[in-house]
């Protein structure tokens, strides 16, 4: 074995055997040059300038309050008795995703109001007590904010009051005035189906607005608006919609009656005369 201890054995025999022969010695090795001189370093960059301090920036005013509703003028609002019953519709109700599919369809719109009038303590409960002018007055008021909600033109085509008991507080006198209307035709039924529907709570709030408020009808406390509106598609699609072609959308609450705001639209079922008819149309 080749062991370091028997290599340096084996070296110290050569070199002795070299010097018994008479051969030159190995000349020593030529003495080790000193290290070069490290070259100087490259002076360094000047840093750039620190950039000088950025001014606090002054804190936004806090925003003014809201105002009270004593500042604002706001519609008397109703006291109701608890719901007993909830408006049952001759049809189920309709998915949204079927409703998708009554987008861009030509509808006939029609519908049905019931203003629940109350009336302060002192007013006379009779139908024929209520100002006809006052009546009239009112009527054209909501005929005008209803077209504003529905982008068309509307004529009421009857009215009604009678006094109105089921699902009034107590002590006070209310009486209902309902209408009817028909309104021009929607070329696009589902859109404004789906608008009467995401923004019903807003739509009623400023229908009661508008026949209550700078309106100086001093026999009248508070005022709530319920509305029925149907739409009738037409045209030859009409005849392939999933839930007919006759849905009906309800807004707002009548005394007694659980609030329908944001319900889904009902489908209504039309009689063979009824769907011919909206086929003329056509």
């Amino acid at each position: 074995l080749n062991s370091p201890k028997t290599s340096h054995l084996r070296g110290s025999s050569k070199q002795a055997g070299s010097e018994i022969l008479g051969t030159p010695p190995t000349p020593a090795p030529a003495p080790a040059q000193p290290p070069a001189p490290p070259a100087p370093a490259a002076p360094a960059a000047p840093s750039a300038p620190a950039a000088p301090p950025t001014p606090a920036q002054p804190a936004p005013p806090a925003p003014a309050p809201a105002p009270s509703p004593a500042d604002s003028p706001a519609a008397p609002s109703v006291t109701y008795a608890p719901a007993t019953r909830a408006f049952k519709m001759a049809g189920p109700p309709v998915p949204a995703t079927d409703l998708q599919s009554y987008l861009k369809m030509p509808a006939v719109v029609s519908g049905k109001a019931s203003l629940s009038l109350l009336l302060h303590q002192d007013a006379d409960s009779g139908t024929a007590a209520l100002p006809e002018q006052d009546l009239q007055k009112m009527q054209d008021s909501f005929r005008d904010a209803l077209e504003t909600e529905l982008g068309l033109s509307v004529s009421i085509t009857s009215t009604s009051t009678k006094p109105l008991v089921e699902g009034v507080g107590a002590n006070q006198k209310a009486m209902s005035f309902d209408m009817e209307f028909d309104a021009d035709n929607s070329d696009n039924g589902g859109q404004l189906q789906f608008k009467l529907q995401q923004n019903a709570a807003a739509i009623e709030k400023r229908l009661e607005e508008a026949i209550q408020l700078n309106q100086g009808f001093s026999w009248l406390s508070g005022a709530a608006v319920w509305l029925s509106i149907s739409f009738g598609y037409y045209g030859n699609e009409a005849l392939m919609l999933p839930q007919g072609q006759m849905l009906t959308q309800l807004i707002g609450r009548r005394p007694g009656e659980q609030c329908e705001n944001g319900s889904p639209p009902f489908a209504v079922f039309l009689s063979s005369e009824e769907s011919m008819r909206l086929q003329s149309l056509s």
